[in-house]
């Protein structure tokens, strides 16, 4: 992937639903992407927040990115 199309996606994934491809694992909504995690938030008032490993990302569908994880392996990614 180029760094143009590269940027253009993480553009394009704000905003977007966010969830693990195995047992339709919620991980809420992307709120941001850093060279290195794609920051998700779930809930509205007990907040929880994931950094998840960019090279977890399987795919995106215009609508929801999934990443390459279960909702236990999310815990470790999930910051307070």
């Amino acid at each position: 992937m180029s760094n143009n199309s590269n940027s253009d996606f993480s553009t394009n994934i704000i905003k977007k639903e966010a969830k693990g491809i195995a047992e339709n694992t919620d991980l809420g909504e992307v709120q941001d992407v850093s060279s290195e995690y794609i920051i998700t938030q779930k809930g509205t008032l007990n907040k929880e927040k994931f950094y998840i490993p960019k090279h977890l990302v399987d795919h995106f569908d215009g609508a929801t990115v999934y990443f390459k994880l279960t909702e236990q392996e999310a815990k470790q990614y999930r910051k307070d």
